[in-house]
């Protein structure tokens, strides 16, 4: 059997406000508007969130609550 690592050597990297409207900027300079606004989606939910790639594109509307909750 293979011997597995025990210990990551994974560094997560934080984007800054910054960055982040970087990627916003860069995607309005995209060619297809379709695909504009699905990235800079993406992105945002990605940032706001924290969940992962693989997570944020699995989501569907369904999974989304869209009603506001008031304290």
């Amino acid at each position: 059997m293979p011997h597995l690592p025990t210990e990551s050597s994974f560094v997560p990297y934080l984007l800054s406000e910054n960055h982040i409207l970087n990627l916003v900027a860069l995607c309005a300079d995209l060619n297809a508007r379709v695909f504009e606004r699905h990235f800079t989606a993406l992105i945002l939910v990605l940032y706001c969130t924290g969940i992962r790639f693989g997570e944020a594109l699995r989501l569907r509307m369904w999974d989304v609550n869209t009603k506001t909750v008031r304290p």
